[in-house]
């Protein structure tokens, strides 16, 4: 492992979670629905599903066409090297960089996750990241309470999956009950 000096720029590999903006499903990206009205005239909406935060800008009025959502996200971070610690012991030799150092404190980067180049730094990145996700997926397995029985846990989620079936099933029946024109409504009504 190549050791760096003080003054040198290197690049640190990092994660975290942050929010990516996804195209909305229901819109496609455009911003706008088209909705066709009981007397076959055809309007255009602001999509109400890509409003930031579920609400457009008061004064505009307007979808963006996409939505945000947190994920982990990998990258390299350009920082100047402001302090060195090396420890060897007798089986490895651990490196720790400080940048932003001021006499109140700084920030510290292990060696490992420390590289020349910006393209190694995001190699690292991205290992780091499936590392979190594989950790994510992990989690998904195990009890939130623990001091709750596997009986009570899994209860509980097939009790979520009856509630949101029927939510479903309700809301299916709702769409369903809509006729796809006016033209078939008058005709059930005369029938």
């Amino acid at each position: 492992m190549k050791i760096f000096e003080i003054g040198d720029t290197i690049y640190v590999a990092r994660t975290g979670r942050s929010q990516v903006a996804r195209t909305c499903p229901e819109c496609l990206g455009s911003g706008r629905l088209r909705v066709i009205l009981g007397d076959e005239s055809e309007v255009s909406i602001f999509c109400e599903c890509c409003k930031q935060d579920g609400y457009a800008d008061c004064w505009r009025q307007q979808s963006c066409g996409q939505q945000m959502v947190w994920e982990f996200v990998a990258k390299a971070e350009p920082i100047i090297v402001a302090g060195v610690e090396v420890k060897t012991t007798a089986d490895e030799t651990e490196v720790t960089y400080r940048y932003n150092w001021s006499e109140c404190g700084g920030n510290l980067c292990y060696g490992k996750d420390a590289f020349a180049t910006k393209e190694e730094a995001l190699a690292r990145a991205t290992e780091i990241k499936a590392e979190h996700e594989a950790d994510e997926l992990q989690r998904l397995g195990r009890k939130e309470k623990q001091h709750q029985t596997w009986a009570r846990n899994v209860a509980y989620h097939r009790q979520c999956i009856r509630k949101a079936q029927k939510d479903l099933d309700y809301h299916a029946a709702k769409l369903n009950a809509v006729p796809n024109n006016r033209k078939e409504l008058d005709k059930q009504e005369v029938a």
